[in-house]
């Protein structure tokens, strides 16, 4: 009899055992659907979030602008977009990025993008760096010195300044707009004024790959620095995906 109890005691033993052993397989099965359904909601949040991006740009069209009548197609690398600058002026590749130029003011337009070979190997760019539009002319520093200053006299030691920085979101674009400096050493073959040329500059990233444009005052007497900034803002608003003719 007592051999009975024993064994009963221990059978009750083995099925609260096995009981809290399906109970706790339950519970991390539940943990790990828990994960799952987390991740998955990360996933529909960036995916969400990209999409609202593309509503905005849908939803904020581009405008032609009657003072930039000529559209370009810009084609570097792994990206290809559409801008407009006004007719007249003059340009084509200049070092990795298209350059152009009015010759009458003394005005010109860089249009720059990382380069896979290029800005990495000749410029030791760091593309993880590159996570928002303002970090494009930080870590893209002499890629930008070399392009941005292709129609300034040559000069050893060329740098820049920024002197006002602002985020901006411009039809569905987070760019960065800047205002600021190339400063030319004392050897240059034109004086200009203070051996500044001003600039203005918006940077933003487009499938990953970074993008900037840049306005520039090249005259002896730099006093054009509204109008380099209003044609600045100008170009930025007529940024847009390439569109394919039918």
């Amino acid at each position: 009899m007592d051999y009975c109890l024993k064994g009963e005691k221990l059978v009750k033993k083995l099925k609260v055992i096995v009981a809290a052993l399906l109970i706790l397989t339950m519970f991390l099965s539940l943990v790990g659907c828990g994960d799952e359904k987390v991740q998955d909601a990360s996933n529909n949040t960036e995916t969400e979030q990209r999409s609202d991006e593309k509503k905005d740009r849908d939803k904020d069209a581009y405008q032609k602008d009657a003072d930039l009548n000529r559209s370009l197609l810009v084609e570097n690398g792994i990206v290809k977009f559409q801008i407009d600058i006004p007719t007249g002026w003059v340009g084509g590749l200049e070092g990795t990025g298209w350059g152009y130029i009015d010759i009458e003011r003394e005005l010109y337009v860089i249009y720059d993008t990382y380069l896979t070979k290029t800005s990495n190997r000749k410029y030791k760019v760091d593309l993880d760096k590159i996570i928002v539009a303002e970090h494009v002319l930080d870590e893209m520093k002499g890629q930008f010195l070399y392009t941005g200053m292709r129609f300034l006299p040559s000069s050893e030691g060329n740098d820049f300044e920024i002197i006002k920085k602002d985020n901006v979101k411009i039809n569905g674009w987070k760019m960065c707009r800047y205002e600021g400096n190339f400063l030319l050493a004392e050897d240059t073959e034109i004086e200009l004024k203070d051996k500044k040329a001003y600039f203005v500059a918006y940077s933003l990233i487009m499938d990953g790959c970074p993008i900037y444009f840049v306005v520039v005052d090249k005259s002896d007497s730099q006093n054009q620095s509204a109008l380099v900034g209003q044609l600045a803002d100008k170009i930025a608003k007529t940024f847009r995906e390439y569109e394919k003719k039918q």
